[in-house]
């Protein structure tokens, strides 16, 4: 079975998006991030079976919403995978929370359960 949360066929879109409104700030991914734009280094992906879709970009792609931003899944074993549609380094085309979020994806897909 495939185990990553997103796939796509031919990268980033290169257009500008913006985080869609619609998101799940509850989740500890999204928690504090209030804003997310770019005007080329995002989007182009789907959602894989079984992924929980967080966040999505307002460019009318898969759903309702847009092409997922964020998406997770969590294994029968407790490891914990996340796929971002987002470049992930600082560059001038990226503004909004964009450090806070990389942030709570490392600290959230680094949590392990403990072994007995």
């Amino acid at each position: 079975p495939l185990v990553d949360p997103t796939t796509g066929d031919g990268g980033a879109t290169y257009q500008p998006v913006s985080l869609h409104p619609t998101f799940d700030n509850t989740h500890p991914i999204m928690e504090f991030v209030s804003s997310l734009s770019s005007t080329s280094f995002s989007s182009g992906v789907q959602a894989n079976a079984g992924t929980e879709v967080l966040a999505w970009w307002d460019d009318g792609g898969q759903g309702a919403q847009g092409s997922p931003l964020v998406g997770v899944k969590t294994l029968p074993g407790g490891q914990r995978l996340v796929g971002v549609s987002l470049f992930p380094v600082p560059d001038p085309s990226i503004t909004g929370s964009v450090d806070l979020l990389w942030r709570n994806v490392v600290r959230w897909a680094g949590f392990a359960p403990s072994i007995d």
